[in-house]
């Protein structure tokens, strides 16, 4: 992801050129790499968002904790037994398990994988007890129970697993942390071209088919104007500084 910002971060604004990523390229890997080959809003120009997903904390069903309170009372209890997983240090997941641990005040072990795919082996396995995942990447498992939804770690529950409670239900307000993906381009991308791509990705947001794919694997469409996607990503990058 970092390679492909940096490419599109140094290409010639004329509009050739786009980035589609994904939100820790944008807004996180910055707060926690010390160097970093481009600047987000110095090096590129917001174009939309195209849709976010919810971060869901699962367990695996054998586990007695139920809900995020079971969690945490049962790390309390089996200090450093217990495990999470994450897709890799540095990751959003990563950064939602330590705040939870941080809120929570309990210890768990972190296990990081080398992405998700390895991330949701492990888990169905019963290898990490407790794991941290984008929606879209368990929702199967979390539909069929193979995999057990704690809590979603956005405001409204997702259509798409909507028995999973969101984190401010079960007692952590403000507990906000989504994935995103949207397009960007070279900064000194004229106006015109960035208008124009903005309204080309918008109406494909619009394809019924697109948009019902989208929302039955656990995204939220949204396509947002270059002006409320580039006050968003802003806050964004605020939160993860924090």
């Amino acid at each position: 992801g970092m390679v492909g910002t940096e490419m599109v971060a140094k290409a010639a604004p004329d509009g050739y050129t786009i980035l589609l990523s994904a939100s820790p390229e944008l807004v996180v890997n910055q707060h926690v790499y010390r160097k970093m080959a481009y600047d987000t809003e110095r090096d590129l120009r917001a174009v939309t968002q195209l849709a976010m997903t919810p971060t869901i904390i699962v367990s695996i069903p054998s586990f007695p904790g139920k809900t995020i309170k079971d969690i945490i009372e049962l790390a309390r209890r089996h200090k450093g037994s217990l495990t999470y997983g994450t897709s890799g240090i540095g990751s959003p997941h990563h950064i939602v398990g330590e705040l939870l641990r941080l809120r929570g005040k309990f210890d768990m072990i972190h296990v990081p994988y080398k992405g998700g795919g390895p991330q949701v082996s492990d888990t169905l396995g019963g290898h990490v007890i407790v794991s941290i995942f984008t929606l879209p990447v368990v929702t199967h498992h979390v539909q069929s129970g193979r995999l057990r939804g704690i809590a979603v770690c956005v405001p409204k529950r997702s259509p798409a697993v909507p028995d999973v409670p969101t984190m401010q239900e079960l007692g952590f307000p403000g507990f906000d942390f989504s994935q995103w993906w949207a397009v960007s381009v070279p900064r000194g991308t004229p106006d015109e071209i960035v208008r124009r791509l903005y309204g080309e990705f918008s109406e494909a947001l619009k394809v019924p088919d697109i948009r019902k794919r989208q929302i039955e694997q656990g995204y939220e469409p949204i396509g947002s104007s270059p002006e409320v996607y580039a006050q968003y990503l802003k806050q964004e990058i605020d939160k993860y500084g924090k």
